[in-house]
């Protein structure tokens, strides 16, 4: 099985979205993914999401590209990006969770408690992210 690129990045709304407005931009990605076979997650945070995408190196860089030109939101921040042997979201082409403000306090606490999320360099690190967000898969 040849490897899937992954690609986890944040960014920030440019102005206040409606959940109407979230939802269709939600659809709308799920449907280009499953076209694309990319599958990911997309997390609504407080002004701004947190997004995983994985497949084709190519697909993902190109996909990531539009992205970046969307006037939806700005500031994107790639997290972590590289190589995996397994999809980790692989049954979903884009499976769109809400976080609270409390919910990101709460993962912030627990980055705060964690010698593991202390150290700035593991921050960026894939599967400590994952690993934080992993409630919002089901």
């Amino acid at each position: 099985m040849s490897p899937f690129f992954y690609l986890l990045y944040v960014s920030s709304e440019t102005h206040k979205m409606s959940i109407s407005e979230i939802e269709e931009m939600a659809s709308s990605a799920k449907k280009k993914n499953f076209k694309l076979d990319v599958t990911g997650l997309l997390i609504r945070k407080t002004k701004g999401f947190i997004q995983y995408l994985e497949g084709d190196k190519t697909t993902i860089t190109e996909l990531y590209e539009e992205i970046l030109r969307d006037k939806r939101h700005h500031s994107l921040v790639v997290i972590d990006k590289g190589y995996t042997t397994h999809r980790k979201f692989a049954k979903w082409s884009m499976l769109l969770k809400y976080v609270t403000k409390e919910e990101i306090q709460a993962i912030e606490a627990i980055r705060n408690k964690s010698a593991k999320y202390r150290k700035k360099e593991n921050w960026g690190n894939l599967e400590a992210v994952l690993e934080v967000i992993k409630n919002y898969q089901n």
